[in-house]
């Protein structure tokens, strides 16, 4: 409603309410929400190409009449969007759009650009414009299509759409959009983020909990500049919550005092812990001298995915990355990828030869690679390694396939089993447990010394001298790793 009320005042004629053009619908992944962003602002403030006088079209039927306009017409059909519409109108034309305040920002805009403008031989070529018609734009038309001079456009519009402006009532305090900010599961801090531009809002009241029905915790917001508030009164409310997290997700929602209405209406939510799956990074070289070349035979820098799990993994939704803050930026390639399978990625930065060829490359000098999933609408970690400094010809892997410790290998395994480095494992005896996937219980096939059991991020859950079996009741669900004396195995724990 607001940019359709900039867009009438404007004259914005070739944007979507009357020409169906300039504009993006775009949908935030990190909302789900669809934003209207228009561009191409050059035929407004009296620019006229189709015979119409702007400053006189009804605020109100602006749209073409011979075609549909729903995010225009169907909208003003609604009092309550039609009273807001009128509502923003009248702030624009009040804060803004007035000759007197666009005057100066006009005056100083032409004192900056004015030398260089005198001296460019280009900017008259189109239309034949001198340097007087850009200097005194502002008062004197140019004729043509430039049907009005900026300043008397804006006294003229306002003028018009004054006269026509409905009886409107100041709409209640509103909460326009909302975010987080957070390094989940590797930091146990939120911040937590609600916009409500309306200067009457003196607080907000954030609303958590750790269901989707359970939101009783709740945190009076003021904005006031105090930490982690960054700026008083500039309508962006914050606070933030730190704590050690113990459930998979945490709901949140934000309201006004007063109002029944929440903002996101059902809530949203945020991960608070890593994905338990299959598929993990293996192995992977940031300065390859040839040990393996990419489908055009170009030693590129590379990345060796592989399925850990007992069953094939989907690939549809998977992301990898080498910046935290943008756990969008390379999507896998929809597909399935089999138990004990591997895949091989190329970290060049040219993703536009195949989907096998990741958007980001590698630096030599280290960084983390993160692996995010889509679950319900959200992304949420599966893995992460952080790769060290590595010379040329070094690649940095999992000291076996699945195993929780990384090391450098100076004969590198692209596409084959680590274990292929020559470690011993012929002392080794064979370890099985059941049932799998587990729910209460896991039994082994023979006692186990010196047990270790680690969750898929590596983390020790669990220690003894001796055991038989394993009580997995308490466990979340996910894979999970034990690791004795006689070897390793892995466990599926499934609730």
């Amino acid at each position: 409603m607001k940019q359709a009320a900039f867009d009438v005042l404007a004259g914005n004629w070739d944007g979507y309410i009357f020409n169906k053009n300039n504009y993006y619908l775009y949908k935030n992944p990190n909302t789900g929400q669809f934003e209207f962003i228009h561009y191409d602002l050059d035929n407004t403030l009296g620019i006229d190409w189709v015979n119409q006088d702007w400053t006189e079209r009804s605020i109100y039927s602006w749209a073409s009449g011979s075609q549909q306009r729903p995010l225009y017409k169907r909208l003003l059909q609604v009092p309550e969007y039609r009273n807001r519409f009128s509502f923003h109108l009248n702030e624009l034309m009040q804060d803004v759009f007035h000759t007197d305040s666009l005057r100066i920002e006009i005056n100083q805009l032409q004192e900056l650009v004015a030398p260089v403008v005198a001296q460019d031989p280009f900017h008259g070529l189109d239309y034949g414009f001198t340097f007087d018609d850009f200097y005194h734009g502002d008062s004197i038309a140019w004729g043509n299509q430039v049907a009005f001079a900026i300043l008397p456009y804006v006294a003229a519009r306002k003028a018009s759409a004054l006269s026509e402006l409905e009886n409107f009532t100041t709409p209640e305090p509103h909460i326009q959009s909302s975010s987080i900010r957070h390094d989940l599961p590797f930091s146990d801090t939120i911040i937590f983020f609600a916009s409500s531009p309306t200067a009457s809002t003196s607080s907000l009241y954030l609303e958590y909990g750790f269901s989707a029905n359970d939101f009783s915790s709740i945190i009076e917001v003021f904005d006031d500049g105090i930490a982690p508030d960054t700026l008083a009164n500039d309508g962006i409310y914050t606070v933030q919550l730190s704590q050690s997290w113990n459930t998979p997700r945490l709901y949140y929602r934000w309201r006004i005092s007063g109002q029944n209405e929440t903002f996101p209406c059902s809530g949203d939510f945020v991960h608070l812990s890593a994905a338990q799956v299959g598929l993990l990074f293996n192995e992977a070289m940031s300065d390859n001298n040839g040990v393996i070349l990419d489908d055009q035979d170009i030693p590129s820098d590379w990345i060796e995915l592989w399925n850990g799990g007992f069953s094939g993994v989907n690939l549809t939704g998977y992301y990898l990355t080498d910046q935290p803050q943008n756990p969008f930026k390379f999507e896998l390639e929809p597909g399935f990828i089999t138990p004990g399978q591997f895949k091989m990625l190329w970290a060049d930065n040219n993703p536009l030869i195949n989907r096998s060829h990741c958007s980001f490359s590698l630096n030599n000098n280290g960084e983390e690679l993160r692996m995010y999933r889509m679950e319900d609408g959200r992304p949420r970690v599966c893995d992460w390694v952080q790769i060290p400094p590595l010379e040329t010809g070094i690649s940095y892997g999992r000291a076996q396939d699945g195993a929780s410790n990384w090391i450098e290998f100076g004969a590198p395994t692209p596409n084959q089993s680590n274990q292929s480095t020559g470690m011993a494992n012929k002392d080794m005896i064979m370890v099985y447990a059941f049932p799998i996937p587990a729910d209460t219980y896991v039994q082994f096939s023979t006692p186990l010394n010196n047990v270790s059991l680690f969750d898929i991020s590596g983390r020790e859950v669990y220690a003894a001298d001796a055991i038989s079996s394993l009580n997995t009741s308490n466990l979340p669900e996910g894979i999970y790793f034990i690791k004795c004396l006689q070897g390793q195995q892995r466990i599926i724990v499934l609730h």
